[in-house]
């Protein structure tokens, strides 16, 4: 997968208020086969969340080890304690993110049309699918920034600026 077979995914028709979106999923580990499927847009659960629509996600090497079951014991654990998200699969992968805010909980400080750029931690659905959940403090108002490649180059730099670089070069004809 990358940024551009994401962006591709999130072309395809979907509502949050519809309650559908595509993602990329893994349902078991050894071998894990991605497959794009429709799933249930996540819901806010506390006041400091949002619902952000993916524009553009990363794949990085978390995300690789992840799919072969990598953490997945910790991971387990971390998804129990936090209640309500203990369900290992089907797993989401992605961990970084650039997006638009599409609903924000009572105490988010960020609202409805806000450019952010973020990171999900491990434990939680990840970032390859159309909409992500995630609490306000994992993200950063992107306001200052209208260039309309910006989702994709900003997405870089967290994980992977080098390769991601090179791979921009290499396909940025196509974009």
């Amino acid at each position: 997968m990358s940024a551009v077979v994401l962006r591709a995914a999130a072309r395809c028709t979907s509502s949050a208020a519809g309650g559908r979106m595509r993602a990329w999923r893994v349902h078991g580990y050894e071998p894990a086969e991605p497959r794009l499927e429709e799933a249930r847009v996540p819901a806010l659960r506390a006041p400091d969340e949002l619902l952000v629509r993916v524009h553009a996600a990363s794949v990085n090497p978390l995300d690789v080890a992840m799919l072969g079951g990598y953490g997945a014991r910790v991971l387990n654990t971390l998804r129990a304690a936090e209640g309500g998200e203990g369900v290992e699969f089907p797993l989401v992968p992605g961990r970084d993110f650039v997006g638009v805010v599409e609903r924000a909980g009572a105490a988010a400080r960020l609202r409805r049309g806000e450019r952010v750029w973020g990171v999900v931690p491990p434990h939680r659905q990840g970032t390859h699918a159309q909409y992500v959940v995630v609490r306000d403090s994992w993200v950063i108002d992107l306001a200052m920034f209208c260039n309309n490649y910006f989702h994709i180059i900003i997405n870089m730099l967290p994980l992977n600026m080098s390769y991601h670089a090179t791979m921009l070069i290499a396909v940025s004809k196509y974009l």
